[in-house]
């Protein structure tokens, strides 16, 4: 999410939640693929990755939803996903799967 030489922020398409994401990285993508991997190895999930989950949180709207962003350039055979600026299913389902998973993932570890 951060640039190790400077601190800051790689790009503003960290912060830009999009789906399908294609070769987009962001800040919730990551995290999913970290999910996955933290799923497959059964370890807790990385400290390090705090920022980014509370990022995660952050845009995550009072109704549970999180909003798409500009949607990605490209031939498509058809949408699969909401406009910009509405409430997105899939991105829903990712960012509340990896916040139950970092919420999970935490209270399990932290109790063994």
């Amino acid at each position: 999410m951060r640039r190790a030489s400077t601190g800051e922020i790689v790009g503003d398409f960290v912060t830009e939640f999009v789906y399908p994401n294609r070769h987009r990285y962001s800040a919730l993508t990551a995290l999913d693929h970290f999910r996955d991997a933290s799923l497959a190895e059964g370890s807790a999930p990385d400290a390090r990755m705090h920022e980014a989950v509370e990022l995660v949180r952050s845009m995550r709207q009072p109704d549970g939803t999180w909003l798409q962003t500009t949607p990605l350039p490209g031939w498509t055979w058809f949408d699969v996903d909401v406009g910009e600026g509405e409430p997105s299913r899939w991105l829903t389902l990712i960012g509340t799967r990896v916040l139950d998973w970092w919420d999970a993932g935490y209270q399990r570890f932290a109790s063994a």
